[in-house]
């Protein structure tokens, strides 16, 4: 297994788009994803590390190898590295076998051996080699060209494995099934991977550590329990999704108790090192208080929009002062509709504060 240093990084397309000095370093059998929107440098910083791109400055080092630095620059061919593509990049006038075996021609290796690891990876993606080895790549499915584009990535045995978004271009079905795919066959052959995606769903499935990307740095990373339990800036927290964002007027950081923009007052049992701006909630803490329960931040709210999406309905709430609320529950025995009005409780336990 190999590890991965990347220092002081820069690229720079413009003076909005680039990277700027971003470090990033990945254990040995470590899956990490590069999280973040388009434009914030997480593609260009994967192609650097696959020799596809040159920086402007800055340094890699793979498995004690220096792939990138003054005066150094290894081609990607020489890098030992795969790379499953966004596109599939399969060769459609060619079989799934010749398309998986193409890494080791170019490596010189034997017939017998070629056939073997060719059998070994079709079967480890779910694609038996009795059955799909002879078809050509224009007559599978996409999830299954996603497949084929995965054997080829691994057959070769690369000390790295690099994803291009390569779920992207797949239905939801699909992507469902080919992220739990990538986890298991991790699992399983431990190799150094990194990842590309703006899908929060899919960094946290897949991920051992999540780094979220921001105009070419690096603003947070941490497990995705971490980062979805602990985000530390708006920005975080927005990008993550599912969360309620409020400001804060004032606080006590002694009694544990801020006030709101809308005036109510809450209590939180997170707090941040510098000063308070937002209190968070997300939607799934939000909850009903059951009849003749006490409890701390409890709010008087009235139903404005009741969304039923299957395993849960979401509300929209708004209580006195002009509070809105987004509220995901599973569905209660009643049908909640527009104009109820509710008691509901903020677990101080689950409200932090950025």
């Amino acid at each position: 297994m190999t590890t991965v240093s990347i220092t002081g990084l820069h690229r720079r397309f413009s003076p909005q788009f680039g990277i700027e000095g971003l470090d990033l370093e990945l254990g040995e059998g470590e899956f990490v994803t590069l999280l973040g929107p388009s434009g914030s440098g997480k593609t260009t910083t994967l192609r650097i590390l696959a020799g596809l791109e040159k920086p402007d400055s800055g340094k890699v080092v793979v498995g004690g190898r220096v792939m990138n630095d003054a005066g150094v620059f290894v081609p990607p061919h020489r890098r030992r590295m795969g790379m499953v593509f966004q596109s599939y990049a399969v060769w459609p006038h060619r079989t799934v076998y010749e398309n998986v075996a193409f890494p080791l021609k170019v490596q010189g290796v034997s017939r017998d051996e070629e056939r073997k690891r060719v059998a070994e990876m079709l079967d480890l993606v779910e694609l038996q080699s009795g059955t799909f080895a002879e078809r050509y790549a224009n007559q599978l499915s996409g999830g299954q060209q996603q497949r084929v584009s995965l054997a080829r990535a691994l057959v070769a045995r690369p000390d790295v494995v690099l994803y291009d978004e390569p779920l992207s271009n797949l239905d939801a079905r699909l992507r469902d099934v080919m992220r739990t795919l990538i986890r298991d066959i991790h699992n399983r052959i431990k190799t150094t991977s990194l990842y590309v995606t703006h899908d929060q769903s899919e960094a946290m499935v897949l991920s051992d550590r999540v780094c979220i990307m921001d105009r070419g740095r690096i603003v947070r990373q941490d497990t995705p329990r971490g980062l979805h339990a602990r985000p530390d800036s708006r920005f975080v927290t927005e990008f993550l999704g599912g969360a309620n964002i409020l400001r804060v007027e004032t606080h006590d950081k002694a009694s544990g108790e801020l006030r709101l923009a809308s005036g109510a007052v809450m209590r939180a049992t997170q707090w941040p090192e510098g000063t308070p701006e937002h209190f968070v909630i997300r939607h799934h803490h939000v909850a009903l208080l059951p009849q003749g329960m006490q409890a701390e931040n409890v709010l008087d709210v009235v139903v404005r929009s009741s969304e039923f999406l299957g395993d849960r309905v979401r509300l929209t709430l708004e209580s006195e002062g002009g509070l809105v609320l987004v509220a995901s529950m599973v569905p209660p025995q009643v049908e909640i509709m527009p104009g109820a009005a509710l008691r509901v409780v903020l677990p101080v336990e689950h409200c932090l504060v950025i």
